[in-house]
């Protein structure tokens, strides 16, 4: 009896056998593509998972170097260098760009850094002391700066394909 409360009510003709074969051939079709569509955001997702996974120890990595980097300014200089910097910064070095990258319909951000290398305030900075440790600390943040920019990519395109898998596998 379940099979029969399934069934779609059909006159029996050849017109209508050639329909109902019609949207048979559609609906095996659009499955097909709905699963390849699945496979295809699933080996993504993947991916993105295993390049979070890489980026979040590169990150933890860097800020390591960064912060005994500060230290070492902190020290070398004899006191806070925070007013000198805020002082010496006209321009932002940094700018973030975002475009899209398309994965089987699915508009994914991905942020990219720009380093404007004609930009350089920190010239001056550390002059009397420490001004090693002052251009060695700014490389290492630059370094922090990009990689927190690409977690931020990678973590942004990580919730939208989780998103869309769930529905899509759904709709399979």
């Amino acid at each position: 009896m379940s099979g029969a409360a399934n069934r779609e009510q059909v006159f029996p003709t050849r017109m209508t056998l050639g329909l109902m074969k019609t949207k048979l051939k559609g609906a095996q079709t659009g499955h097909s593509l709905l699963k390849r569509k699945s496979e295809a955001l699933t080996k993504r997702f993947r991916d993105i998972t295993r390049r979070i996974d890489d980026a979040k120890r590169k990150m933890g990595r860097v800020m390591q170097t960064a912060s005994f980097s500060l230290a070492e300014v902190t020290y070398a200089t004899g006191g806070n260098i925070a007013y000198q910097v805020q002082e010496s910064v006209s321009k932002a070095r940094f700018t973030v760009s975002a475009r899209q990258e398309n994965v089987s319909g699915v508009r994914l951000p991905q942020f990219e850094v720009k380093i404007n290398e004609d930009i350089n305030d920190f010239k001056m900075t550390g002059l009397g002391r420490g001004g090693q440790q002052v251009q060695k600390a700014r490389e290492v943040y630059s370094k922090a700066v990009e990689t927190l920019v690409e977690l931020a990519s990678l973590q942004t395109a990580f919730v939208i394909l989780d998103e869309v898998i769930k529905v899509t596998n759904r709709r399979v």
